[in-house]
């Protein structure tokens, strides 16, 4: 809803007269334009615009206005607050138990309503904050009202730029709200929507960019200023809340239409928009099909993997008493003229409310806003939907704010099921509301969400959640972060009347990690007493959390090699490193430095002779499992001048056998004139046991008493009958410009990561031993 729009109370819309949000800490808050008077949109069972046709509506004078930002950081950084320590779980005893408690990995605090008025001023006087997150392979964003920050998967922070400046205003806007981002894996870009408007009129537009594939804090944003297709019914058209989700090959965008500043709303409507031209920055007309009459707070679902080329769009059909979700399934591409919207299918669930119960908080009167029952966003995975939004219910004979959970099987064909898995949860005597709901690679889910009593300021709570058969159930919950106080901005923010009801919300979010999918991460907003630019309990701020329900895996080890007589650092790479996590080296306990959830350094010590040893880590949720990544190797010293030894060539450069006579499933030529090179099958007992029977890449030389090869994925260091030394005077050979020249005296084989290794012997000779490894 509207970052601007005051808070309404009770069922349907209201009208509200809004007063200039005041603060007695901060001149810069004092001279911020009072919010203006706006409805806030709250529908009950059947009052809610009912269609759900989505009309095709892009005439031919619906133009698609291109855009391209570069982000512009402004204003000075001020400090953002230092991580605190997680309070004790509040741990409702009416949780069910029955999914396991996902493992906090890391947390630190996100943005705030404070640090944002000190770097951008007034136009971050705001609420609520519309709290989302996405993580790319790199950067962590937390975009929040007016502003985006950007955090490296460490928690530090990188950047932040204002909305109203990063999107530079389309369509006449003054003016921005409900933002939201997503990341793609498939594309490696992130998303991002927002609503741009004209206060005094209502009339605005959505925009829609996406991300440069890398350096996502200086590159060129491109996309669209998506224009309204629906002017018989909304003119002028403000667009609330809209809703971000992509599939196969498009990225849809959905949002509620209102007409201006008043109440009515004609429905909703959605635009698909081709993603390789939104990439691009095309602006090709056919880059989006826009389809209008559409249910209200319609949400495209987020789609990891593939759907068989169905963008699912699902939404709470509640209306007229009957409980249900309804889904429709958008196929086609706007770049062939061909998409279109399946017909509407439902899956039943329990009736929800309308209009949320306001949440009580502890020292105070003033409530918070929980807004209505719309679904809040989704993510579609293996043929599952998952979604979420607010309800009430009653527990112990008490009315509660509620969260609803569900899932809904969605097949890559576009058949839904019926009933959807649902569970409504609350506590006797708390308010919970604004959930989220991420799933990982595996299909196991986290919710998140907000909950505050009158004995209690707002906490941050995270479970996790498991669906089936009909119904879902929610393992123990614990805190991410607990507010340190209440929230109670005054009037403008809060409705007139006692008690006052307090803007919070729209929305949390959560997101699966691209880089470790077996990850989740969450956000969502907690009351802010910091006063350098607000009074105290005055601002908002949001925390972030990163859990996972894995054990540690390890990717490689950095660098994976040396000679025996040295002891060196190496650097473990993978996910899922939890605070305390041990490890050990060759079954032998190391000291663990430099830990991060995704890193941690050890020392390698010297070995008696060549082999390879492998590194395990351990945490809460298990060891690792061993694999050839994990692998640390270690080479073979040189010794006596073997050029003697080589292996016979004939005249059609196919080598034959060894010095000692054992010979090898051949001919295996030469390829670009490199000796020693092609793929053959190894012989038994000249192998490992372990890799006995596979097919190996001999690569260039051989290291005494056993090979140096290539197996496809990695390099091992295997038995062989003897040392020989690839020793051909004239190649001077090229290596992809990796590293320049190969001579008699630079000897080199590929890693799994595609760099070079080489190794230089003594010129003539090579009894002098191994002199150096040099990474290229």
């Amino acid at each position: 809803m509207i970052s601007r729009r005051l808070l309404a109370s009770g069922v349907g819309a209201a009208l509200l007269a809004g007063a200039a949000a005041t603060s007695t800490a901060a001149a810069a808050k004092a001279a911020a334009p009072p919010p203006r008077a706006a409805p806030l949109h709250l529908f009950a069972p059947g009052a809610r615009p009912a269609s759900s046709g989505f009309r095709r509506a892009r005439p031919a004078s619906v133009s698609i206005q291109p855009l391209r930002v570069t982000p512009r950081p402004l204003g000075s950084a001020t400090s953002l607050r230092a991580t605190s320590a997680s309070p004790a779980p509040r741990q409702p005893s009416s949780i069910s138990a029955t999914p396991s408690a996902p493992t906090l990995i890391t947390s630190f605090a996100g943005t705030s309503e404070d640090d944002a008025i000190g770097r951008f001023h007034t136009d971050q006087v705001l609420a609520p904050p519309d709290t989302n997150i996405s993580v790319g392979t790199s950067d962590v964003i937390d975009v929040n009202n007016s502003s985006l920050y950007f955090y490296t998967r460490a928690g530090a922070f990188e950047a932040a730029f204002d909305i109203n400046a990063f999107t530079g205003l389309p369509c006449h806007a003054d003016s921005v709200t409900d933002p939201r981002v997503v990341f793609d894996s498939a594309s490696g870009r992130f998303y991002f929507s927002v609503s741009v408007y004209v206060q005094s009129t209502g009339s605005g537009c959505v925009v829609l960019l996406a991300s440069p594939a890398s350096n996502v804090t200086t590159g060129t944003w491109v996309g669209y200023a998506l224009q309204n297709a629906d002017t018989t019914n909304c003119s002028p058209c403000f667009f609330d809340q809209p809703r971000l989700g992509y599939s196969d090959s498009i990225v849809a965008v959905a949002a509620n239409e209102f007409v201006g500043n008043t109440a009515n709303s004609p429905g909703g409507e959605i635009w698909i928009v081709q993603k390789s031209d939104l990439i691009a920055g095309s602006s090709n007309p056919n880059s989006q099909t826009v389809f209008a009459d559409g249910p209200f707070s319609a949400q495209p679902v987020q789609t990891f993997g593939s759907s068989g080329g169905n963008q699912y769009v699902i939404w709470n059909d509640s209306y007229n008493g009957t409980g249900r979700v309804g889904v429709r399934d958008f196929t086609g591409q706007p770049e062939s003229g061909n998409v279109s919207a399946g017909s509407a299918q439902y899956a039943a669930m329990q009736l929800t409310s309308g209009a949320v119960m306001p949440a009580a908080q502890s020292g105070t009167a003033a409530e918070l806003n929980t807004d209505d029952d719309r679904l809040l966003d989704g993510v579609w995975q293996n043929g599952t939907i998952w979604t979420e939004g607010g309800t009430n219910c009653t527990t112990s004979t008490v009315a509660n704010a509620c969260i609803n959970l569900l899932s809904i099987a969605a097949n890559t064909s576009g058949t839904v099921a019926s009933p959807a898995n649902q569970l409504v949860y609350g506590i006797s005597g708390d308010a919970l509301y604004y959930p989220s709901i991420g799933v990982d690679s595996s299909g196991n889910a986290i919710a998140v969400w907000d909950q505050s009593s009158a004995s209690a300021d707002e906490s941050i709570m995270v479970a996790g959640l498991s669906c089936g058969s009909g119904t879902c159930s929610l393992g123990a919950a614990s805190t991410l972060h607990a507010s340190s106080t209440y929230y109670d901005p005054g009037p403008g923010i809060c409705s007139p009347g006692s008690p006052a009801v307090c803007r919070w919300g729209d929305y949390s979010g959560a997101a699966q990690d691209p880089a470790h999918p077996s990850d989740i991460w969450v956000a969502a907003e907690d009351s802010d007493s910091t006063t350098a630019n607000c009074s105290s309990n005055e601002c908002w701020s949001t925390y972030i959390g990163r859990y996972t329900y894995s054990k540690p895996s390890i990717s490689s080890i950095s660098p994976p090699t040396g000679p025996p007589t040295l002891s060196r650092t190496v650097t473990v790479n993978g996910s899922d490193f939890l605070p305390g996590t041990t490890a050990t080296f060759g079954g032998n306990p190391v000291t663990v430095s430099g830990l991060t959830p995704d890193s941690f350094q050890f020392t390698v010590p010297t070995h008696s002779g060549p082999g390879a040893l492998h590194t395990q880590a351990s945490g809460t949720n298990g060891t690792s499992s061993l694999t050839t990544s994990d692998r640390y190797i270690y080479g073979v010293g040189f010794s006596n001048d073997a050029r003697g030894d080589l292996a016979a060539v004939n005249s059609n450069s196919e080598w034959l056998k060894t010095a000692s006579g054992n010979s090898f499933v051949g001919p295996s030529p030469w390829q670009n004139n490199t000796p020693f090179y092609g793929d053959v099958a190894a012989l038994a007992g000249e192998l490992d046991a372990d890799f006995a029977g596979q097919t190996v890449r001999r690569k260039r030389f051989y290291l005494g008493k056993r090979w140096l090869v290539f197996v496809p994925g990695d390099v091992y260091v295997v038995r062989a009958s003897d040392l020989i030394w690839a020793y051909h005077e004239s190649i001077r050979h090229r290596l992809n410009g990796i590293i320049p020249l190969w001579t008699t005296h630079q000897l080199s084989v590929w890693e799994k990561s595609g760099r070079g290794v080489a190794m230089e012997m003594k010129k003539g000779e090579v009894d002098g031993a191994l002199q150096s490894v040099a990474e290229a």
